[in-house]
């Protein structure tokens, strides 16, 4: 998934995020092997750093989708108003002229 574009987001798709925690799974197995070599080792250390940054790249990824997802619901709502707003005239319309 695209942690930064310029213009309007896309909207994130289910398949995209399901992709995204798929290959977080298995980053995160590959460096829990590397994590559990002995304390000293530089594997050990790269292992830590890289897990460091995976995690860097979760918390961005999930401000990216919460990002999308605000955007989206705020367009949602500004569609609810606006379609109640038409629903009250259509409303007014159609009442009689004596009951206005």
């Amino acid at each position: 998934m695209s942690t930064s574009s310029p213009g309007p987001a896309k909207p994130i798709t289910p398949e995209q995020v399901e992709d995204w925690i798929a290959t977080a799974r298995r980053k995160r197995l590959e460096l829990h092997l590397l994590a559990t070599e002995p304390w000293n080792s530089t594997r050990r250390h790269d292992a830590f750093m890289h897990m460091s940054e995976l995690l860097k790249e979760a918390i961005e990824e999930v401000r990216v989708i919460s990002a999308s997802l605000r955007e989206g619901s705020e367009e949602l709502r500004a569609k609810a108003s606006r379609l109640r707003e038409y629903s009250e005239c259509l409303q007014d319309d159609s009442q009689p002229r004596e009951e206005r």
